[in-house]
């Protein structure tokens, strides 16, 4: 008998037995969609196809610790508090999650814990053996030492964050532990095997300080092609292509407005009952305050009614970007392997099917940094103009971002860490992006009536006070938000602020169970630095700086937002600690290069297979309680030509109701205003006497989606309907 086969054979059968599992009916919601609790079968499944292909090559014992390595990290997903609402994710307390988990969740995770200690005391001859006498105890001290306090999230509790401190780094070590055992198990014909694969990948160690000023290729388009293909998926099956954060909403409605021609629209005939926290009306009309250039950008999806392929788009365009300005940095290798970090992060993948516009901002970032490095190696002027036309168009989009771009592009044309460029050229720079960022003048003096007063500033300042989003520390800064973490702004809400980022980013960059940045860490602890690694390094301070004064940190949506820039140089800096990783073992090159790269494609599926699902369910599908359901109802109900008021709150019920809107609110089509009740409702029945009225309870109502209660009622029921009547 075959054993390797029969192993094979069983464990594909088994893959298939947990996939139809997915369709149980304790693994669905209300509506038929998965649940999170789902990604555990899906990951073992997934973990168990790997098993019996690894098991096939003779690496029997190596594929069991990756099978538990997957499936373990399914398992630990599901004692995370993330979910749809508002706030960081947290580890559940252990008391909650051992009254709450599933058993067989508990059973897999303690039966990891069990195997993995048994395992580290009975392989901790040959882990000696594999990592060598060059890890010197200072690096491991270090790199754990980052690796706690990265590993939770700080909090207002702080018994409660120091208990979740260690409890998380349990965990992560356990992991860490796991990936340890999968990769010296590895037999070292396997490793070689390995080694030689990834070098036909990413190419042969031609030494970091070699750029390769090449082009794109084919290994860059395909990758661009897959992160279109994902955003735009997740984008279908995820966002369902509707918007979920307020600030989505107001971009979709600014867009529409510039695809129509127009600046701004009439005021609504009820301004209180179609209003958004971040629209407003003055002199020219009902406007957004929010930048133009992102609105303008989305506003080429209008006429296709594509608004939603946007971001897919320029996230395929952005691998494309970093492609080419890592060739101009690094060799072939570290360029390749950076961008193959990137494409499966799903910080970015899931910014990418999202209608925000950091995606956009990092493009235009890209091409900012390639022009003026162009520049640098021809002496061309005209690429200092482009350079400084991009870093203008990043400051339509986020003016913070381009003032922490600016820096940088501007220390790199005049010689750092490389040649000069012309005069002419620093001129080009600098003036290009003053032209196109100028853009912005005659904008700021149709909707405020001064070029220099911007729209947002002056819609904070009125409604929350006197620099309440002003620049810097202060007494005075901030919204009252409860995210914020102190009043004002000061030296303890920025160390505050970069702690919610730097985490966030160790958990959605790379979605890995051992921290993101684990990699990075790795670079600053084995790498020796080359020049692009300082130029990076400049960028990516030059973004916590540009952050560390201002009073917010982003919020928790979509990770550590505000500091999205910093992707490039975390991607590049991985990458590099991976390589330097794999130069540490006193094995042969190649089979040192295959047993590192086996343990980075296990994470790498692990991100994929666990992460990616658990984010998509648990957090992004229908977060904060936006749906799409509204457009269907009003299908199914043939509301037409009407009047639909919805009650509840303005996020998610009525804002999600608002996408729906059309610009013209007396088109024949229905309108959605917020059921404010009282005097509101009297005055909609007046400026709406001729439609039939609708009224809609929004999903914080219903607890699932938009559900119809009355209708249709004339304008003169509606407005003889008194509040305590209302259905």
């Amino acid at each position: 008998m075959n054993l390797p086969r029969l192993r094979a054979g069983v464990a594909a059968l088994l893959a298939m037995a947990l996939l139809a599992s997915l369709w149980h009916p304790s693994l669905r919601d209300a509506s038929g969609f998965p649940i999170a609790l789902a990604v555990v079968p899906l990951t073992t499944a997934f973990a168990l196809l790997l098993f019996g292909a690894a098991t096939l090559a003779g690496a029997t014992e190596a594929a069991a610790w990756a099978v538990l390595s997957i499936a373990g990290f399914g398992a630990f997903l599901q004692l995370i508090d993330a979910g749809t609402t508002v706030h960081y994710q947290h580890l559940r307390s252990p008391a909650l999650f051992l009254r709450s988990a599933p058993a067989w969740v508990l059973v897999l995770i303690g039966s990891q814990f069990i195997a993995v200690l048994a395992g580290l005391v009975r392989r901790r001859q040959l882990i000696v053996d594999r990592l060598g006498a060059r890890v010197r105890p200072w690096q491991v001290a270090l790199l754990l030492t980052l690796l706690f306090g990265l590993s939770a999230t700080v909090s207002r509790d702080v018994a409660a964050w120091v208990v979740e401190l260690f409890t998380a780094t349990v965990f992560q070590l356990v992991a860490l532990g796991n990936l340890l055992l999968a990769g010296v198990t590895l037999p070292d014909r396997v490793a070689a095997r390995v080694g030689a694969w990834t070098d036909r990948l990413f190419g042969a160690p031609g030494g970091p300080s070699a750029p390769d000023e090449g082009g794109l290729d084919r290994f860059a388009f395909v990758a661009a092609a897959i992160v279109f293909a994902v955003s735009a998926g997740l984008a279908v099956i995820v966002y369902q292509r509707h918007p979920h954060l307020l600030d989505e909403v107001v971009y979709l409605i600014q867009a529409r407005t510039f695809a129509s021609g127009r600046l701004t629209l009439p005021p609504p005939p009820v301004l209180e009952a179609f209003n958004l926290s971040l629209l407003d009306v003055a002199r020219p009309g009902w406007y957004a305050v929010t930048q133009p250039g992102w609105s303008l950008i989305l506003a080429a999806g209008v006429p296709f009614g594509l608004v939603w392929l946007v971001n897919p788009i320029l996230a395929g365009l952005s691998v494309l970007a970093l492609y080419l300005l890592l060739r101009q940095l690094y060799d072939i290798r570290t360029t390749r392997l950076a961008t193959l970090l990137y494409c499966c992060s799903p910080w970015q993948l899931f910014l990418g099917m999202s209608f925000m516009n950091h995606t956009g901002t990092l493009l235009f970032a890209l091409l900012a940094a390639l022009g003026v490095i162009w520049a640098r190696r021809t002496s061309q002027i005209r690429w200092a103009w482009l350079g400084g036309a991009a870093l203008g168009t990043v400051s339509l989009l986020r003016q913070l971002d381009a003032m922490a771009l600016a820096v940088p592009l501007g220390l790199w044309s005049i010689g750092l860490g490389g040649k000069r460029i012309p005069r002419l050229g620093t001129a080009g720079l600098v003036l290009g992006s003053m032209l196109v960022g100028a853009a912005v003048l005659p904008y700021n003096q149709q909707i405020t009536g001064s070029a220099r007063r911007v729209p947002m500033m002056e819609f904070t300042d009125s409604l929350y006070g006197k620099n309440a989003n002003a620049y810097g520390f202060g007494a005075d800064r901030g919204m009252g938000w409860p995210s914020d973490p102190f009043p004002g702004h000061g030296h303890r809400d920025a160390i505050v602020n970069a702690d919610l980022n730097a985490t966030a980013i160790n958990v959605e960059l790379f979605g890995w169970g051992i921290g993101s940045l684990i990699p990075v860490l790795l670079f600053f602890t084995f790498a020796r630095r080359v020049r692009a690694d300082r130029l990076l390094l400049v960028a990516g301070t030059g973004v916590f700086v540009a952050y560390y004064f201002n009073y917010f940190s982003g919020g928790p949506d979509f990770g550590g937002r505000y500091w999205y820039l910093m992707i490039v140089p975390l991607v590049a800096l991985a990458a590099r600690g991976i390589d330097a990783v794999a130069a540490v073992e006193p094995e042969t090159s190649l089979e040192r290069r295959g047993r590192v790269f086996w343990i980075v494609g296990l994470l790498l599926l692990t991100a994929m297979t666990g992460f990616m699902p658990w984010r998509s369910l648990d957090r992004y599908h229908h977060y904060r309680g936006m749906q799409p359901g509204l457009s269907q109802l009003a299908l199914d109900r043939g509301f037409g030509r009407s009047l639909v008021l919805i009650r509840g709150r303005e996020l998610p019920d009525f804002a999600s109701a608002a996408a729906e809107n059309p610009l013209d609110l007396n088109a024949s089509v229905p309108v959605y205003a917020w059921d404010l009740g009282g005097a509101v409702r009297q005055r909609l029945a007046v400026a709406y006497p001729d439609r039939p009225v609708w009224i809609v309870d929004g999903p914080s109502r219903t607890g699932t989606g938009y559900q119809l209660v009355a209708g249709p009622l004339t304008s003169h029921q509606l407005a003889a309907l008194p509040d305590s009547a209302t259905p």
